[in-house]
């Protein structure tokens, strides 16, 4: 352990006390803080639940966690081998926990900008971590992934930095691999849910048009396998599960550029 760490362990001993901690960050200004590290764990274990179900319980609704993972084993998400997986912020890893009990990856890297949480799961599950800059995964080489994921995190991105991740993972998932997200859609902003974000003091949620996901993801041969809705407190998500194309010689030229807006939409032939 190096001095810088032990340094700040002994700080945050006292910081504790006043239900504060001392984090290294190199997080992009838009990307928000993950709940730290120390404390919630110490949470879990105070309340005898797992980390998962803890944080379910206290910033969603009990139980999602697994429910979303079954929704995709439905769907078909885990049939056939997975060698690798790639993950986009995975944060305390309550969903890279469940996937793990599906699967059996060669490799499972993530992409995690809280260095403390990285750390942590690293030591915690099999999993590599990589380099996190908050809006790629430049680490990773091109058709190289089975399985591309991002739970709850392009809810809370600046849309163009959501379409370049969503770029990135066209790139990097394998011909014929899948990829699954999810996003605050049209869809789950209602007038009755869009009162209760308002009244909840909340200003992240980031909504993202349902018709552009589509439109992006035809552009590029890929099928869409299906899609749902899961809580979000104290709305909902929609969660995306997509199928990349056997061949991705249809993308050549495509994964930077927009051939044209959806119907309707005016907009440049570059979204990036």
């Amino acid at each position: 352990m190096g001095w810088k760490r032990q340094a700040r362990q002994g700080v945050n001993r006292v910081l504790r006390r006043f239900a504060c901690e001392l984090v290294r960050v190199n997080r992009p200004p838009y990307v928000i803080g993950f709940l730290p590290l120390q404390e919630t764990i110490e949470k879990a274990r105070a309340a005898g639940m797992s980390l998962s179900d803890w944080i379910d319980q206290q910033h969603n609704e009990p139980g999602v966690t697994p429910r979303t993972i079954r929704q995709l084993r439905e769907l078909g998400v885990f049939q056939g081998p997975i060698d690798t997986v790639c993950e986009i912020g995975p944060g305390s890893g309550r969903f890279l926990e469940k996937i793990l009990q599906h699967c059996q990856p060669r490799q499972y890297e993530i992409y995690e900008t809280e260095a403390d949480w990285s750390e942590w799961l690293a030591k915690s599950y099999p999993v590599k971590p990589r380099a996190a800059d908050g809006k790629s995964l430049s680490a990773t080489a091109s058709d190289a992934i089975d399985l591309v994921t991002s739970f709850r995190v392009f809810v809370a991105l600046p849309f163009l930095v959501t379409l370049r991740y969503l770029n990135e993972m066209v790139r990097v998932v394998r011909p014929g691999g899948t990829v699954v997200f999810d996003v605050v859609t049209e869809e789950c902003m209602d007038e009755a849910t869009t009162t209760k974000w308002l009244a909840s003091g909340s200003t992240y949620p980031v909504v993202t048009s349902r018709r552009l996901i589509a439109h992006f993801f035809e552009q590029r041969g890929f099928r869409l396998m299906g899609d749902f809705f899961m809580p979000l407190r104290p709305g909902r998500s929609e969660y995306f599960v997509y199928k990349a194309p056997q061949t991705k010689a249809v993308l050549q030229g495509a994964v930077e550029t927009l051939a044209s807006p959806p119907s309707g939409i005016e907009a440049p032939a570059k979204w990036l």
